[in-house]
């Protein structure tokens, strides 16, 4: 969603998986998809469901660990770029309520209409957040040697992944008694919010920063670890629904691993990713509104095999329709934010 030097097709090819990834979760979610809700109990459905569940778990950090990575050393920000994913949010929700209108999913009122209008989504908020203070963020980290981004490095995960979701796991297993030793207090730290987000942040730009140093361990080692996180979280999502954190430190690792792994594919620039890439955005706005579409409930239920093709076309046929309304959006805006850029001055900081 950075667009700050030349795309790379190989990481350009992990934001799209990763983005099928997200609706593949949301396919499963028991409050939009409601694939969770309706799968019965104990079926083989359900035992892939929740692989898939932990396999792309760990998809939103992926995409904040790519921000990192890609302003890794920056120190520049401003409102021009929040703006101009505000207006994206805003032509898709209305595109999207004028269809609701249109195929009668709801009867117009102005408080549906306001609500409309409105960015309700917390990722884009929170991504807003980080946006406006990664150069501080940056500005740290170069201020750091090499101990200094272990010691960073070591005390985020810790504080931010380790010892809240511990706390959050045995609160799970053994209730209020011990509620509250998480060093984010009162509360869930699940890792939707801007702390997470800063974690990743700064794994992705230490990625960057220490490659050479990294380069010593096969892309293999990095697979391995990533399909081992995936599997002891499979058995542990049985049990607790901590294990589907996005600060759960296996989440973590298995995100950065995979980052990893796909940073070192040897992919040709190639027109058809990097442009469907671009759309990821896009398709995180509208997926939400599209499952509505689909049959899920009765598909969840039935034969393995067709809900394995369904899903899998689900996430496909979603990402391809964001993608067509993202090249609309894109030939109307593309000429409205070159004339905003040059004529508006917006306010930005540089350290």
């Amino acid at each position: 969603m950075t667009k700050t030097e030349g795309r790379k097709s190989n990481i350009e090819l992990l934001r799209i998986l990763t983005m099928l990834g997200v609706v593949i979760l949301h396919y499963n979610n028991q409050d939009i998809g409601g694939g969770l809700t309706y799968v019965p109990q104990g079926s083989i459905n359900e035992v892939i469901m929740y692989f898939l569940e932990c396999l792309f778990i760990g998809a939103v950090n992926t995409f904040v660990l790519i921000t990192g990575y890609f302003l890794a050393g920056k120190r520049k920000s401003g409102i021009f770029k929040p703006v101009c994913l505000l207006i994206q949010v805003m032509f898709f929700k209305i595109i999207l309520y004028i269809v609701d209108l249109a195929t009668g999913y709801q009867s117009f009122n102005v408080r549906d209409m306001v609500s409309s209008l409105l960015p309700r989504y917390w990722f884009f908020n929170v991504y807003i957040a980080l946006f406006l203070i990664f150069p501080l963020i940056n500005l740290l980290i170069d201020k750091l040697d090499s101990k200094g981004h272990k010691i960073l490095l070591v005390l985020s995960f810790v504080l931010f992944s380790v010892q809240p979701v511990l706390a959050d796991s045995l609160t799970e297993s053994f209730g209020s008694i011990i509620e509250g030793m998480s060093f984010f207090g009162a509360g869930i730290n699940d890792g939707y919010n801007i702390v997470q987000f800063i974690l990743m942040f700064i794994i992705g730009v230490l990625i960057r920063k220490h490659e050479e140093s990294l380069a010593k361990y096969s892309t293999t080692v990095f697979v391995l670890v990533f399909v081992l996180c995936c599997g002891i979280n499979t058995l542990w999502s049985y049990f607790q629904e901590t294990s589907l954190h996005y600060s759960n430190p296996l989440v973590v690792i298995g995100s950065a691993s995979v980052f990893i792994a796909f940073s070192r594919l040897k992919i040709k620039s190639g027109k058809v990713i990097n442009s469907l890439a671009k759309a990821s955005f896009a398709v995180y706005l509208t997926n939400f509104y599209l499952f509505r579409y689909f049959n899920i409930a009765e598909v969840v239920k039935g034969n393995t095999g067709i809900y394995i093709l369904h899903t899998i076309g689900v996430a496909v046929a979603v990402y391809l329709a964001s993608w067509i309304l993202y090249m609309v959006f894109d030939l109307i805006s593309r000429p409205l934010f070159e004339v905003m850029k040059k004529k508006i001055r917006f306010w930005e900081y540089e350290i």
